[in-house]
């Protein structure tokens, strides 16, 4: 017997692509769909279900979310788990996967402002102090609909060049870094990550309706151009529970 489904849409008149949703998710609790098995294709599903490639991509964006699969280039939709999560989950192999995952669910945007870079946001930064940014700061949520408790606080810092980004912002629907990519022609070459245990800043706890110096994951990236510059710099901030990340390692060719 597989274990019970957990919804992630409730009633009768939710959107079509959570009924989708819902559909999957049972179908994998209850093993039609085991953990490393493909789901079926994008095109397979859509005639499945009578929906638009939109309705299902969308279907399957809330999966990945919940940590159920992994969308691999290639490959197509992995089933991770049989057990939908609460956290933010991230599971990612490329720069592609990770832009999949902002765009999921976009940054919500709470203050904009140009900052000089003092001695510590420099240390933090990675940068020279004097340095002049555009400040962004926001809220993670789990999806589009930016509903309930925060999942996590985030922090992005642009150099000032590529400040006319500011005016699309508010209504951000994609990453911060992908809007710089498209307004100026950066080429998106290489992200930096580094991941840590700190405790919750007060400030940002109460953001996050959270314990101030409770346990939280700290997620720094720099993301780098082409010529090895550093255009962005984001820094996450999630407290424990609301983060997952995960990967797959797989054994060296040959070992």
């Amino acid at each position: 017997m597989g274990a019970a489904a957990t919804p992630l849409a409730g009633g009768a008149h939710a959107a079509r692509y959570r009924q989708i949703a819902d559909t999957l998710v049972a179908a994998i609790a209850q093993g039609r769909y085991p953990v490393g098995q493909c789901l079926p294709t994008e095109a397979e599903l859509c005639r499945r279900f009578d929906a638009s490639r939109f309705t299902v991509r969308e279907a399957l964006s809330t999966l990945r979310r919940v940590g159920l699969i992994a969308s691999r280039r290639g490959v197509g939709s992995v089933v991770l788990s049989t057990d939908a999560r609460q956290a933010w989950v991230e599971s990612f192999g490329s720069i592609g996967d990770i832009m999949r995952h902002a765009a999921d669910a976009p940054l919500k945007v709470a203050r904009v402002a140009e900052v000089v870079a003092d001695a510590t946001l420099a240390a933090t930064l990675g940068c020279q102090a004097g340095a002049e940014f555009l400040a962004v700061q926001g809220f993670r949520f789990r999806d589009r609909r930016a509903s309930g408790t925060p999942l996590g606080w985030v922090e992005v810092h642009i150099p000032a060049v590529y400040g006319a980004i500011r005016d699309r912002l508010a209504q951000l629907d994609t990453s911060i870094a992908q809007l710089v990519a498209e307004r100026y022609g950066v080429t998106i070459a290489r992200i930096d990550q580094e991941i840590s245990a700190v405790p919750l800043p007060p400030p940002v706890a109460a953001r996050l309706r959270a314990k101030p110096g409770a346990p939280a994951l700290q997620i720094m990236r720099w993301y780098r151009a082409g010529d090895g510059s550093v255009f962005e710099v984001a820094r996450s901030l999630f407290p424990a529970g609301r983060y997952l990340h995960k990967s797959c390692i797989m054994p060296a060719f040959g070992a």
